[in-house]
């Protein structure tokens, strides 16, 4: 028997969070963290242009990226990034 059968206690089911969720508000993070940018008010339709992130900034928050969810992000797929939403699709692929 459980602990928490034998306190009679259930615990409660967390809520599931789907993956490009959770993907876009630690990428908001990131992109508050490098640029001081609200990262309430990134969504996935963000794009650098309408974030302002200058060349610089954009290689910093792709090298984060890459050492907070653990995958390799190459020159050509970052090239490729217009919205936010493109890199969270690419983390949630290739993680």
């Amino acid at each position: 028997m459980e602990l928490s059968q034998r306190l009679n206690f259930e615990l409660p089911e967390e809520p599931a969070t789907p993956p490009a969720s959770n993907t876009i508000g630690r990428v908001a993070q990131l992109i508050e963290d490098i640029t001081g940018i609200d990262a309430e008010t990134v969504t996935a339709d963000s794009t650098r242009a309408s974030l302002g992130i200058d060349s610089l900034s954009m290689i910093e928050i792709i090298v984060r990226a890459e050492d907070t969810f653990n995958v390799r992000i190459d020159d050509e797929a970052a090239e490729n990034f217009v919205t936010v939403d493109d890199i969270v699709t690419y983390l949630a692929e290739n993680a």
